[in-house]
């Protein structure tokens, strides 16, 4: 396109000689019409050039899939979009097209690129021109109405919801309106769209499972969390997402602790679900690593005091979850609980203690800490069971661990764990020397001497 022609259309110069031949000139770059240009000045009304002149370039589109719509549109250029509204009304008809549905390259309508850049009056406009214009979808599955709410556009939102009856609720990824109004909720909006939208329902979920009371736990509305459960609170709580997991689940998973409250006080049984690998939101508050969810559940959750040593498909409780990620509060909080099995062992047979002694950095840490005693202690305790232990054997078909201490020749394997039933007689190399054991409270006591410092009589006399 010559330069002083484009310069003529996006300044709104009318000058008679540059607009005489338009017909087939289009800019390099975007491949814009006379039009194009005009509209993305907002100055067409300023341009002397014939109507009739202009309608060969109403319904062109450039490299982008755009009208000259689409860019006064996007830019907010109210005066322009009127001036091609009107025109589309003389050639719809005639032409079998209809300006106000063309879609781009992105299957976007002018209304979804008002509706994207916040332009209210554009907005009005359109739908006052053609209220179903709002039902219509673009490429990402996004709604008009869809994209308002996403982006927190209130008023635009409110204006389609009450001037587009038939308005689509549809978003991406099977999303609907109210999933988004959760998202991006402050407060009530959610229960705001929730009483306008009655179509909708809780119980709808996205591709991905996750219902609104998904993402209102994830967020940590809990406020959101109570209105919803006030509106459905026997099916909704225990809708799972394609993981299996509960809105419980996803609150304790980012550590949303009054979420968790609410969830457990109006749908107890929430505590009884597991997801797709058999973890309880237990599980994933130690997986997380958030103490306060894991006191949640162990002080709070009358309901899940029956669940506290259930195991994952691995076998895993969560006690072995906090082994395996070396989180030693979490650690120190199970162990301190009385009702948590510390002996419980997971399909590979390991106990929690076994994943600690597997992991060398642990060792090194004081990951027993506020869980040792001293040497007089743990005589005390393994002197009220001196029979039992002293006939237990620490391997199969093996010698009673009595006459393994009592003998000078006896050494412990250079890398090796000797288990004494769900407990541990303990030698690693001839570095030191180690005796796990439970005191009537089933809190787990550790003895760890060097070797160099301990003779056979001086360990038998703790076994004894």
């Amino acid at each position: 396109m010559d330069g002083a022609l484009y310069n003529a259309a996006i300044n709104g110069l009318s000058d008679h000689n540059l607009f005489v031949n338009v017909d087939k000139n289009r800019s390099h770059g975007q491949n814009n019409t006379i039009l194009h240009i005009a509209a993305k000045s907002g100055k067409l009304q300023q341009l002397n050039i014939k109507e009739d002149h202009l309608l060969c370039f109403l319904y062109e589109q450039n490299n982008e899939g755009n009208t000259s719509l689409h860019i006064a549109a996007k830019l907010g250029h109210l005066d322009t979009i009127k001036i091609l509204v009107e025109m589309a009304r003389k050639t719809d008809v005639e032409q079998n097209k209809k300006l106000l549905t063309m879609e781009n390259n992105k299957k976007d309508t002018a209304l979804h690129e008002a509706v994207l850049h916040n332009h209210l009056e554009v907005v009005k406009l359109l739908i006052e021109e053609d209220p179903n214009l709002a039902s219509i979808v673009n490429g990402e599955g996004d709604s008009p109405l869809f994209m308002a709410v996403d982006r927190c556009f209130r008023q635009v939102d409110l204006h389609i919801l009450n001037n587009a009856p038939n308005c689509s609720y549809q978003g991406r990824n099977g999303m609907n309106v109210l999933h988004v109004a959760t998202i991006r909720s402050k407060r009530h909006f959610g229960l705001l769209v929730l009483k306008q939208i009655q179509a909708l329902t809780l119980e709808q979920a996205d591709d991905f499972g996750w219902t609104p009371l998904h993402y209102a736990a994830h967020i940590g509305n809990e406020k959101l969390v109570e209105g919803f459960l006030k509106k459905d609170s026997k099916s909704l709580p225990f809708s799972r997402n394609k993981e299996g997991m509960s809105a419980l689940h996803i609150a304790a998973k980012k550590g949303h602790n009054a979420v968790m409250k609410v969830l457990m006080k109006r749908c107890p049984e929430v505590c009884e679900l597991s997801d797709n690998n058999g973890r309880t939101a237990l599980h994933i508050a130690v997986e997380s690593r958030d103490e306060m969810a894991v006191k949640v559940f162990l002080e709070r959750a009358m309901a899940f005091q029956d669940l506290i040593n259930l195991k994952d498909k691995k076998g895993n409780t969560a006690l072995h979850v906090a082994a395996t990620i070396g989180d030693f509060h979490i650690l120190k909080i199970l162990t301190n609980d009385s009702r948590i099995d510390k002996g419980a062992t997971n399909k590979d047979k390991e106990t929690f203690v076994d994943i600690i002694l597997s992991n060398k950095e642990l060792q090194d840490t004081e990951m027993f800490e506020g869980i040792t005693c001293n040497i007089e202690e743990q005589v005390k305790i393994i002197s009220s069971n001196v029979d039992e232990f002293l006939a237990t054997s620490s391997s199969p078909n093996g010698p009673p661990i009595g006459a393994q201490l009592t003998n000078p020749s006896w050494r412990p394997p250079p890398l090796g764990t000797i288990k004494i039933n769900s407990d541990a007689f303990i030698g690693h190399g001839s570095a030191s020397l180690g005796l796990v054991v439970r005191d009537h409270f089933g809190k787990v006591l550790k003895l760890q001497v060097l070797r160099e410092h301990i003779d056979i009589p001086e360990a038998a006399k703790v076994a004894v």
